[in-house]
């Protein structure tokens, strides 16, 4: 019996051979060498904001104005109203705000957060050195330099001896589990204890639970309408929305929109009126932007 195998692309195959059969199998081996050389994708670039050293005074009011002459909400529909809103925001910080296009960092996994720290103190040390040209900063970079490999090769060891330790269950877990504290609060409970821990730990999230939690499909209106209000009946201010808006965390990631919550807080006063005649449309219209929807 014979076999054919088959090449798109023939010229990079250098060596082929035939071999006995594997295992229990009644057919023949094939080993070939192909020619390839692995491309290592190029890292995508992504947009570094100076939030530092932007006017946001200036741009608050610049947006202010432009935002006003805007079509209404309520007339142009929740979606075109949020694209008018994100292009003209949008165009605004992007003449205003000092920024530049730099390479995403690859993340080596032996590259944690002390690794990094050190390798910062190393760079810094050796620019001193450069700078001022003295033995005693020559030694110093020299010391956070040894300091450096030790933990680079550390690290490094540890993360490629994994693939050979790794070999059951019970080691993968040991070598990945995250360490309790020795001592866990929840209000005023305290446990060092690891049983009193776990008590506390279900105590904690069965009380984030309801025994008996309403049904997800009602049986009549009546039931339904007891169960939580009409979207049409809520609105916001924007007193409510800059609220919100201040109270935002600066150190996440911005969204598929590209705006940032430092963005967002720096020209809260200038755009909180016009975020809330669009969540008060969404509301009253039962609509929500189509970007919205996407994470």
């Amino acid at each position: 019996m014979y076999g054919v195998v088959l090449f798109y692309h023939p010229n990079l195959v250098s060596a082929l051979s035939v071999g006995s059969p594997l295992s229990t199998s009644d057919h023949l081996s094939v080993c070939l060498h192909l020619s390839v050389i692995s491309k290592l994708p190029k890292s995508p670039m992504r947009e570094l904001w100076f939030h530092n050293k932007a006017d946001f005074e200036s741009i608050a009011e610049i947006l202010d104005s432009l935002l006003a002459g805007l079509p209404n909400p309520s007339t142009s529909g929740v979606d075109k109203a949020w694209s008018n809103f994100k292009s003209t925001f949008l165009r605004i910080i992007t003449e205003m705000v000092p920024h530049k296009l730099v390479k995403t960092r690859k993340s080596l996994p032996w590259l944690t957060k002390a690794a990094r720290h050190c390798m910062q103190m190393r760079d810094r040390a050796h620019r001193e050195a450069k700078k001022f040209n003295t033995a005693s900063l020559w030694e110093k970079f020299r010391s956070l330099r040894n300091q450096t490999i030790n933990i680079l090769r550390k690290k490094r060891a540890f993360f490629r001896s994994l693939s050979s330790r790794l070999t059951t269950c019970k080691a993968f877990w040991k070598a990945h589990r995250h360490p309790v504290p020795s001592c866990v609060t929840s209000g005023s409970v305290s446990a060092s204890n690891p049983s009193d821990q776990a008590d506390l730990f279900n105590s904690h999230f069965s009380s984030c639970f309801s025994p008996n939690p309403p049904p997800l499909f009602p049986s009549s209106s009546e039931e339904q309408s007891t169960l939580a209000p009409a979207l049409s009946t809520l609105s916001c201010s924007p007193d409510e929305v800059a609220s919100v808006i201040k109270r935002l965390r600066q150190d996440i990631a911005s969204g598929p929109d590209g705006i940032s919550s430092r963005m967002l807080k720096g020209t809260s006063q200038a755009i909180c009126s016009s975020l809330s005649d669009i969540f008060n449309v969404s509301f009253s219209s039962g609509l929500v932007p189509l970007e919205w929807k996407s994470s």
